[in-house]
């Protein structure tokens, strides 16, 4: 109370809590205002002129040390408490603070709803008819028994839940997805469980053994024997009966052999698959986990019925026990009791039975969890800080599980779990007891290091006196409790067992923040959203500060020191040393003996050559510089040095010469060197001693720029036109024995370049608008964006034309679906015949992108049928034969060029082709061309045009072109298709470079296509 004259009532959030104001204060309420924001400097600002401002600056002090550490002002009556930041949508990691300080009545209220909360989620999840079974074990001196029960009762669990979603009905579901993440589980609680049984056992075997000889001046005590591997009976060992008494111990099993056995047959041939495989990993995970025990788990023969009824042979392994003993499985686990929690309850949302089960197994692993901690706990009183990080260890490791488990939610449909979650409201795992136990059994793990730093810090060999030190007054200073661990770290060598243990402790906090808390967070924004709220009504927001907190501050802020001392330490001298020696190495590497040699070490191209290789003066040979300067002789093709062996192996061998990085230059080869490329949507790999090649060509092009026009038109171009034509033309395959590519004298057909697929196919658009005045288009349902979003622009474009206008429409479309793909081509020759002289461009492409899946296998074959349907009788086809009503027919071959064995050759005049060669063929992008038959080679006029379509403009005798002159534009022939500047010459100085190394190594497009068919088959 700062002032009794004066107060005002403040709200913030859902608490409030009363604040005095001094009678001077004239601005009461901007200082409520601020106060709600919790701005407290501006609060001071607001009532700077009222008399009583050192007071308010007082109280906004105090608010703000309180609103900072996060404490509560137990001695202040102007307490305020942040909401828990740790509350739980589905309820877990709730801390459930008090939002105001100070009422003993509020907190009886408090604590009875607490105990309402926690008292009927579990009476929602059947918790207490599981817990009556941990508690009350079979055995006589059960030690481990309660932890196995409660283990196995999450699985039997699992196996109902399996046999829920095998069996559900709604179409809609993720019934694969719930299935296979409830198997995965499956196979990872059985590793916790055999860990859980061998590694205990091995403990009290090792604690029993050292009680005998304590006394005895002796090294560490090896054990005898081995958890459930060792022979039986054993003293308290479990009990067990001869033979499977039937099969029948586990009623999941049971449920889940009847509900595969019923479903199996009529689901689809990919789920069924899906189920064999789920079934196979399940019940290999038991065999694997429990293959080294002496006893069975008792449900062996269950588990391969299963496998029977999915097809799968019985595993062995399952049988192959000593003397044909097992576990009293009915006995100890009691699987009737998980059993009950199905059928004894009637389940009215479809989403209820599942969301109760993972709880309820989450639960049951919990109680797992707590007693691997209470054992760590005890193990640390002992001082025996290996076996205690053991078994801080498996805890860790059951955490990081129940996250996975939690995240088995994700699989539920939002709208079927929100009908649920409705009525639900008032309760859920915020309930959980145990889950908040887990993180105070953890954090009490810290008081035994604290006391063992202590005396290492006292330099006391006895820690009795330190004993007492609680955890609460231990850090108290966690700077210096940082300092004291940060010497554990620094000097491990001289700790291990404490060493030992912290680091396990390093993995319990992040299995508790990052296995659990985080993947609970991720649980709930990807099933309610973000910006929601829970069944307890908690904002899901609310849920990071659980995460983003460690559990043990000071082990944290240890690390820190102990790096920043070390880096003082060795900063000086030591900092980037092994960068630097790794940068002074590779200096090193790329300097050359002769210093008048490239520092580049370019592969020197040189028009020598030898053998059936020599492909004259315009075909160089790539040859490398060898360390000492001179030039490495050409290598012969692989095919003339190994003639004798295989094609297969000569291929492979030449495939390797081809991707070998050593003889180019060093930036090159420190590029990865990928083994195998996948070329569906990508570049191209191009093969590094091409691309090496080409630079140097280009470098040697740019520095002439006087005769690049010279260069270009006499030789780049006129050879890529040539190798284009080796490659979709089967009669002019190339091969050592015919080296040189085929001249264009003897081709039908000529080869265009542009920068992409996109602008050739708008330009002969365009020219199919200048002769015919409208578009009218036939293709496929499945083309690449860039045909589908030109054809949807242009469509939308006219059709928002009012029809006077423009009469009837400029540009329409006809689509035919590609499946199925083996009826395609007979479809899509159909669907022309009927609307033959309303169609006059067809688009299609040879291979669909999506899939890669051929649609048109003979190109020759196409064009005819093409032909035929659009224009009718052979009289009608021989009148347009010179090309002048011809329509056009556009195969889209970016998928197949340089990949399938292509031959335009025989294909009509009204066929055109056009691809990428950024693929397969290998030549980087900016690059593609269109294949033309010589008889339209001089009828196209395209629409869209540009100075390199008549290189004669620029002559100088020409006139140019003149907007007020007469005369019409001009097209040069074989360049019609081109545009401007043409940005693609590097490409094809790469594609020739490549196509050059491919006859020098006698690499053959047939030969690819068998080895990448081989490939798939293998």
């Amino acid at each position: 109370s700062i002032c009794p004259q004066t107060s005002s009532n403040l709200e913030h959030g859902t608490e409030s809590f009363d604040v005095f104001f001094p009678s001077a204060c004239t601005k009461p309420h901007s200082v409520c205002k601020l106060l709600r924001m919790m701005d407290f400097n501006k609060l001071v600002v607001a009532c700077a002129g009222c008399a009583g401002a050192a007071l308010v600056f007082k109280a906004a002090n105090t608010l703000r040390v309180a609103h900072q550490d996060q404490k509560k002002l137990e001695e202040n009556k102007t307490a305020h408490e942040k909401e828990s930041s740790s509350a739980c949508p589905f309820g877990f990691g709730s801390e459930g603070r008090n939002p105001r300080a100070g009422s003993s009545d509020f907190k009886t209220k408090l604590e009875e709803k607490k105990k309402e909360i926690t008292t009927l989620y579990e009476e929602y999840i059947h918790l207490e008819m599981l817990r009556e079974v941990w508690n009350h074990p079979t055995t006589k001196n059960p030690q481990l028994e309660p932890v196995f029960t409660a283990a196995m009762h999450s699985l039997e669990i699992s196996f109902l839940l399996l046999a829920e979603f095998v069996t559900d009905r709604r179409s809609y579901v993720a019934k694969r997805q719930r299935i296979e993440s409830v198997a995965k589980g499956i196979a990872e609680q059985c590793t916790l469980v055999a860990d859980l049984v061998d590694a205990d056992l091995l403990m009290r075997e090792i604690e029993a053994q050292t009680t005998e000889i304590s006394t005895a001046e002796t090294n560490p005590v090896v054990p005898k024997s081995l958890s459930l591997a060792q022979d039986y009976p054993f003293p308290d060992c479990p009990p067990t009966v001869r033979g499977l008494k039937g099969g029948g111990q586990s009623p999941g099993l049971a449920r889940l052999y009847g509900a595969v056995a019923d479903a199996f047959a009529s689901l689809r041939p990919s789920d069924r698959l899906a189920l064999q495989n789920v079934i196979r990993n399940i019940t290999a995970a038991f065999d694997g986990a429990f293959s080294r025990w002496q006893v069975g788990l008792g449900i062996e023969e269950q588990l391969n019925q299963v496998r029977e009824i999915v097809g799968l042979e019985p595993l062995d392994g399952l049988y192959k026990r000593r003397d044909g003993l097992y576990l009293d499985y009915a006995c100890m686990v009691r699987p009737d009791v998980v059993l009950a929690t199905r059928t004894e309850e009637h389940y009215t949302h479809s989403e209820d039975f599942f969301f109760r089960s993972i709880h309820l197994a989450t639960e049951c692993w919990s109680f797992v969890a707590l007693d691997r901690l209470a054992n760590a706990d005890m193990q640390c009183q002992g001082e025996h800080w290996h076996e205690a990080a053991a078994y801080v260890r498996h805890a860790g490791l059951i955490i990081e599980y129940l996250g996975a488990n939690v995240s088995t939610l994700k699989c539920m449909n939002l709208r079927d779990y929100l009908h649920l979650k409705v009525e639900i409201e008032g309760t859920s795992g915020e309930g959980s007891s145990q889950v908040k136990d887990l993180k105070q059994a953890s954090q009490k793990l810290l008081a035994p290091l604290y006391r063992a730093v202590d005396a290492i810090s006292a330099g006391a060999s006895d820690s009795t006196s330190l004993t007492a030190t609680s955890k609460a007054s231990a850090t108290e200073d966690t700077e210096m409790m940082a300092r004291k661990i940060a010497t554990i770290y620094k000097r491990p060598e001289e700790h291990e067992g404490l060493h030992d243990f912290a680091k396990a402790l390093e993995f319990l906090d992040c299995s508790v923040c990052g296995g659990f808390y985080f993947r609970h967070f991720s649980l709930a924004v990807s099933v309610i959203g973000s910006d929601s709220k829970g069944t307890m009504n908690r904002s899901v927001k609310a849920l990071k500060h659980a995460y983003e907190t460690s559990l043990f501050p000071s082990l944290d802020r240890a690390r820190t020191l102990c790096g920043t001392d070390i880096d003082a330490e060795l900063g000086e001298t030591r900092k980037g040393k092994i960068m630097h020696d790794l940068s002074e190495r590779r200096k090193e590497k790329q300097k050359l003996p002769d210093a008048s040699a490239s520092d580049l070490r370019l592969a020197s191209v040189d028009a020598e050559s030898s053998g059936k290789a020599k492909c004259g003066s315009a075909m160089p040979v790539v040859r490398a510089i060898k360390p000492d300067g001179r030039l490495e002789e050409p290598e012969m093709s692989s095919v003339e040095r190994d003639g004798d062996r295989s094609v297969t192996d000569a291929l492979e061998k030449a495939r390797a010469e081809l991707y070998d990085a050593r003889k180019v230059p060093a930036f090159f080869a420190s590029a990865e060197d990928a083994k195998l490329s996948f070329l569906s949507h990508s570049f191209g790999r191009i093969p590094p001693m091409v691309h090496a090649a080409a630079l140097k060509s280009l470098y040697q092009l740019y520095a002439r720029p006087e005769s690049i026009w010279d260069v270009a038109f006499s030789t780049i171009i006129p050879e890529a036109q040539q190798n284009v034509m080796t490659l979709i033309s089967n009669q002019h395959q190339s091969s050592p024995d015919q080296p040189t590519p085929p001249s264009p004298n003897s081709l039908s057909h000529s080869v265009e370049f542009g920068h992409n697929t996109h602008e050739l196919v708008l330009r002969l658009m365009s020219d199919a608008v200048a002769r015919d005045g409208a578009l009218h288009v036939l293709c496929s349902d499945t083309e690449f964006y860039s045909f589908n979003r030109q054809m949807k622009r242009l469509l939308d474009f006219f059709r928002s034309k009012p029809s006077a206008s423009l009469g009837d429409p400029v540009v329409t479309a006809e689509v035919v679906p590609i499946l199925p793909i083996a009826t395609f081509q007979r479809r899509f020759v159909q669907r022309a015949k009927e609307l033959k002289g309303s169609v006059n461009f067809v688009y299609v492409s040879q291979v669909t992108y999506k899939t890669q899946e051929t649609l048109i296998h003979d190109l020759a074959e196409f064009g005819n049928e093409m032909e035929e349907a659009l224009l009718g009788s052979t009289e009608d086809r021989n009148a347009g034969s010179t090309g002048g009503d011809l329509p056009y027919v556009l195969v889209d071959g970016c998928h197949s060029f340089g990949a399938l064995e292509v031959n335009v050759s025989r294909a009509p005049p009204s066929l055109f082709y056009v691809s990428t060669m950024v693929k397969h063929a290998a030549s980087g992008a900016n690059a593609a061309f269109i294949c033309i038959h010589n008889e339209r080679v001089g009828r196209l006029k395209p629409l869209s045009t540009g100075w390199l379509a008549d290189p004669a403009t620029l002559a100088p005798l020409s006139h140019g072109v003149s907007l007020k002159g007469e005369g019409s534009v001009e097209y040069q022939e074989g360049c019609a298709m081109a545009g401007a500047t043409p940005g693609w010459l590097p490409s094809l100085i790469t594609f020739n470079e490549l196509m050059r190394v491919w006859r020098a190594k006698g690499i053959t497009l047939h030969q690819a296509h068998a080895h990448v068919t081989n490939l798939h088959q293998r």
